[in-house]
């Protein structure tokens, strides 16, 4: 009976043991602790690994784990980082893992060594929140290229003399060969021109003349065409009155054409 006993009780109790050990090495102590390679699926490194004084670096955390989880990277200020931005890429589910990053971007301003120290990195798991240290991280900044200071004085490279007198021989004949050109091009525009039809002359009709409208108004005729043209003539110059006649006349039903032959008489001094 104890043995049976035994058996049943020894798989629960295997399982506390495993599940303790795994919440211990998940959160190692309350508070703050040591970030280690096997903590939280979370590495922090610099990308580039070397760089040059004023190069953009990345000082980047990454969390690749297959249990839920998010961070918060902290790092404190540096006199000899310029910190330029932080990028963060948000947690995301991916083939069965969650994958989180987040980068100070920086760069360095001397050469030596770019000591971070005192990074911390915020976790919050489905256990609780921890606040985990980062290991002291250095970069080697490498120097500036060496400027050559040497006083020898650099030979100045060996040039072959001008031809002078064949330069300006193919200079004459450029200038030669552009004036023919444009010669031609003034001779050929004058014939062009030459040719052009002359513009034929104006066929609009013109007014008859006066006299010949008095006439016709005296015989009892209205000729409202001829009038009408005789008022858009810009030859024809009349008084306001008279060309007030002249549209009334024109636009009217009946009109007295003896009086307008008399005003018309009377504009032309007769």
């Amino acid at each position: 009976m104890l043995r049976c006993a035994l058996g049943s009780v020894l798989p629960f109790v295997f399982i506390a043991i495993f599940a303790t050990v795994t919440f211990a090495v998940e959160i190692a102590a309350p508070g703050e602790s040591k970030l280690t390679s096997k903590s939280f699926g979370i590495t922090v490194r610099f990308i580039p690994d070397h760089a040059s004084p004023g190069d953009v670096v990345q000082l980047r955390a990454e969390m690749d784990r297959d249990a839920w989880g998010q961070f918060d990277l902290h790092v404190p200020a540096n006199p000899d980082m310029h910190a330029i931005t932080v990028e963060k890429i948000p947690l995301q589910y991916q083939d069965g893992r969650y994958r989180q990053q987040q980068s100070l971007v920086l760069q360095p301003k001397r050469s030596g060594s770019l000591r971070v120290s005192g990074a911390t990195i915020d976790v919050v798991t489905s256990r609780g929140r921890q606040t985990v240290t980062v290991p002291d991280l250095t970069l080697v900044i490498e120097p500036t290229g060496i400027t050559d200071t040497a006083t020898t004085p650099v030979p100045l490279p060996t040039s072959t003399p001008v031809q002078s007198s064949q330069s300006l021989t193919f200079f004459a004949a450029a200038v030669g060969i552009g004036l023919v050109f444009l010669l031609a091009i003034f001779v050929v525009a004058r014939k062009h021109q030459n040719r052009q039809p002359t513009a034929a002359p104006s066929t609009s009709q013109s007014p008859p003349p006066t006299d010949d409208l008095v006439h016709l108004l005296q015989s009892g005729q209205m000729p409202r065409h001829e009038l009408e043209r005789l008022l858009a003539d810009p030859n024809f110059t009349a008084s306001v009155d008279v060309r007030a006649a002249i549209e009334r006349a024109v636009y009217a039903e009946d009109y007295d054409t003896a009086q307008l032959a008399h005003q018309l008489q009377q504009q032309e001094g007769r």
